[in-house]
């Protein structure tokens, strides 16, 4: 994630922090603060209490024809006010893009706004572009991600799939829902689909075992960093709940470790595969695809081949991933209480949604006002291209 400091014609200045989705540094910033005041420019994992811009970064696949050819850069970027509404009707003008400290000119602006938009005509796009191809509907994948849903997080995640299926979808909205562990893929089209996706919803079970003596997150900590000061609070915990065996006491809390870790890592394999598979046929047009996880999380490794195969895929096809936190929506019926081991182990889809420009959803009374502003988000918002250096 970068930061930067413009200047507006108002003599003020604009913060943007941004992500940086390929291996150059990509922002858009807006240059005109008369069209929306002073604001800020992020893409982070809870939802800012006053956004301005959130901008997602990422390089269209161009065929090499001349080894000297330079690809067209995409960048998205959403405008909204301070009540999160969308801003609609911004000129090319009102924004400048910059990499590594050089401007570089908008080669192709559109201002998509595909809100209520009749499924028989294309939909409102402004452009200089010469190919504005951004007719298409407005396409999401929910994924159940029963492998790391317990008996309680199951129920807060079918209520939320099932809300955002019947309240914040319109006609002509594609929409598939992935299971991983049930091996469901489902795709429909809106309005007709719907009761059958949110029946399938509602059939769904958390495939997740019982709550092991350790996190999945301790368990990563304890073997793969040898984190003496965690497998001390763990040795701690479980004494005092009188859970451990009167000899070798370390060397169980280990054994467990290496147990819970290849459990959670099995896990995180199968549901990053299936979001791989999903977002790699997605077709990589102009128009922003939504990704929903819904899940209680999965820890993040550095060097995850499979998460980053999904950020790839991602950047190819200009699709967002949201979080919705379902462990964070029940923590506080947890036995252990432990905050900070839930937001452990969740880091790995925190950190997806961060780096694709989504962000999570943990709290229930935030719930309603996050899915209807990931779903106003797919309908409003701006394309700018350039030639990078």
């Amino acid at each position: 994630m970068g930061a930067g400091t413009f200047p507006t014609p108002s003599g003020g200045s604009l913060s943007l922090r941004f992500v940086t989705l390929t291996a150059r540094i990509c922002a858009a910033s807006l240059l005109a603060s008369s069209w929306i005041g002073e604001g800020r420019a992020e893409a982070q994992t809870t939802p800012p209490a006053s956004p301005r811009v959130l901008v997602t970064g990422r390089q269209e696949p161009t065929p090499d024809i001349v080894s000297s050819e330079v690809g067209l850069v995409q960048v998205e970027v959403v405008v909204t006010d301070d009540l999160h509404n969308p801003v609609t009707g911004l000129p090319v003008e009102a924004f400048r893009i910059e990499e590594d400290g050089a401007f570089r000119r908008v080669v192709s602006f559109q201002a998509v706004d595909l809100a209520g938009a009749p499924t028989s005509e294309p939909p409102r796009v402004s452009t200089n572009a010469v190919d504005a191809n951004v007719n298409q509907p407005r396409t999401f994948v929910v994924v159940f991600d029963d492998l790391h849903l317990g008996p309680e997080g199951t129920i807060q995640a079918r209520e939320a799939s099932e809300q955002f299926i019947t309240q914040h979808t319109q006609p002509g909205d594609q929409v598939t829902l992935i299971a991983p562990g049930e091996g469901l893929v489902s795709s429909v089209v809106m309005p007709g689909g719907q009761a059958e996706l949110a029946g399938l919803v509602s059939s769904l079970r958390g495939r997740r075992e019982a709550a092991s003596v350790l996190t999945d997150y301790e368990s990563f900590r304890i073997v793969t960093t040898d984190d003496s000061a965690m497998e001390k609070r763990v040795l701690e915990r479980l004494r005092d709940a009188g859970t451990l065996p009167s000899q070798e006491q370390a060397e169980y809390v280990r054994s467990e470790a290496n147990q819970v870790l290849e459990s959670a890592r099995t896990r995180r394999r199968r549901l990053l595969s299936a979001m791989a598979s999903a977002l790699q046929v997605l077709t990589p047009a102009g128009t922003r695809k939504t990704v929903l996880l819904v899940s209680e999380g999965f820890v993040y490794e550095p060097g995850d081949p499979l998460t980053y195969e999904v950020i790839a895929a991602s950047q190819r096809t200009g699709a967002v991933v949201h979080f919705l936190d379902v462990r964070g929506l029940t923590v506080g019926s947890r036995p252990d209480g432990s905050r900070r081991a839930v937001r452990g182990d969740a880091t790995g889809a925190e950190i997806l949604a961060t780096i694709t420009g989504g962000y999570a959803v943990r709290k229930v009374n935030d719930l309603g006002e996050a899915l209807d502003r990931l779903s106003q988000e797919a309908s409003h918002y701006y394309l700018l291209g350039y030639h990078p250096q």
